[in-house]
């Protein structure tokens, strides 16, 4: 079961199929789109369905944890974090997007802290890392805020609508997070 997580002006909570019609508002900016792997664009309904199902999923095997991400004071969806576990290894990769509208409060930091915060302390998971495209400048600033250390570039590791794109590799300890 995913536990609800809160911050001072955030609840992270697992997804309910009613989220949906306001994930979909939120991931049709092609700026938010630009900055994910996995989220395309124009998006669809049938595709947010579809990655509803794939959490479930997710979730029931023990290989991903996802929240939606609200505010407190007026219950707005935000955006998501997740965390891509391997517990064979006790690791995960950590990854998150946020909506437009809200970009530039802290909400990406303010969220991902307490999923890290989880991953260590809950989990007792040893690593998290992340993968930032290097054009994504604001993720690389989440990321080095949590202590995450720049580990590795990757020339043109992913293509993102036709376009070849460099990545970068961001990854932190347990005990680097605990030294803190």
């Amino acid at each position: 079961m995913l536990p609800v997580l809160r911050t001072n002006s955030l609840i992270l909570r697992p997804f309910a199929q009613e989220d949906l019609p306001e994930i979909l508002v939120l991931v049709q900016e092609r700026e938010v789109a630009a900055t994910t792997l996995n989220i395309p664009y124009p998006c669809t309904e049938a595709a947010i369905y579809d990655w509803f199902d794939l959490q479930l999923r997710e979730l029931e095997a023990g290989e991903g944890l996802r929240w939606a991400v609200r505010l407190i004071t007026t219950d707005e969806l935000v955006g998501a974090m997740k965390l891509a576990t391997h517990p064979e290894y006790e690791s995960a990769e950590l990854g998150y997007w946020i909506g437009k509208p809200y970009w530039g409060n802290g909400y990406a930091s303010e969220a991902a802290q307490e999923v890290v915060r989880y991953a260590f302390s809950t989990l007792e998971l040893n690593r998290i890392e992340a993968h930032a495209m290097v054009d994504n400048v604001g993720s690389a600033k989440v990321l080095r805020k949590l202590g995450l250390q720049e580990e590795g570039y990757h020339p043109q590791l992913i293509k993102k609508w036709g376009e070849f794109k460099d990545v970068k590799t961001y990854g932190l300890l347990r005990e680097q997070w605990l030294n803190r």
